[in-house]
């Protein structure tokens, strides 16, 4: 897994395991449901849909979630928080992956993207955070490098966009929590990028974290993200 190799609970299982378990299953479940159409259905000359087809959710996950033509998933709200005025799509074939209160999450193949609706950033509760909160991370956290700073519009509202990375020799710690659920923190060797969006209901945080080879990839999937969201 990618992207999702950060979150995670303190004294509890990273949510990347978790991810990686929800994915495997899948590709347990696909494959079994493909071998049952296989045995009972001999002679029939449609083959299966395959598992990526539709959307998958945790038990957790009840916001509205639906499939479009020639695009991936498309999601509503978070985990916990069904009423909240957000809608994206994913990138063709990607699925929903979300399982933590106040996350909003996609992915495949290993690679990711994803949504958190912010409680807290280094301690700080979201409604008492600064306008620029790439300086606030760089001046809070100096074992976390803040670059590629930039501002950006997000479904027509203003956003900062910028990418950390865990300073060399350095161990990481919980960054910023979801809205009553998990803590995320970085990975030493893997960038995340990064756009804070700052809405009348509450602070969003995208992101999508990556390996060097996982670079483009990913950030042409957080790219479709970010182009398609609306704040309903």
């Amino acid at each position: 897994m990618s992207i999702f190799t950060s979150p995670r609970v303190s004294g509890r299982p990273t949510s990347a395991r978790r991810l990686l378990t929800v994915v495997g299953m899948l590709a347990l479940i696909s494959a079994a449901l493909a071998g049952c159409a296989a045995d009972g259905a001999e002679g029939a000359t449609e083959a299966a849909p395959s598992a990526t087809a539709s959307p998958t959710t945790s038990p957790t996950a009840s916001a509205s979630v639906a499939v479009t033509a020639g695009a991936g998933v498309v999601v509503d709200g978070f985990v916990g928080f069904d009423d909240f005025p957000m809608r994206f799509e994913a990138p063709a074939g990607f699925s929903e992956a979300s399982e933590g209160v106040g996350t909003r999450l996609v992915s495949k193949d290993g690679v990711g993207a994803g949504a958190v609706l912010v409680g807290s950033v280094n301690s700080t509760a979201a409604g008492d955070l600064p306008a620029d909160l790439a300086d606030f991370i760089r001046t809070g956290r100096p074992n976390v490098r803040v670059g590629e700073v930039r501002t950006a519009t997000v479904g027509g509202v203003p956003a900062q966009s910028f990418t950390l990375t865990q300073a060399p020799g350095t161990n990481p710690s919980d960054l910023w929590c979801a809205r009553d659920g998990y803590c995320f923190k970085l990975i030493g060797n893997k960038p995340m990028d990064m756009t804070a969006v700052r809405t009348s209901e509450g602070l969003v945080l995208f992101f999508v974290e990556y390996s060097a080879e996982e670079r483009d990839t990913a950030r042409e999937a957080m790219k479709h993200v970010l182009a398609t969201v609306i704040w309903k």
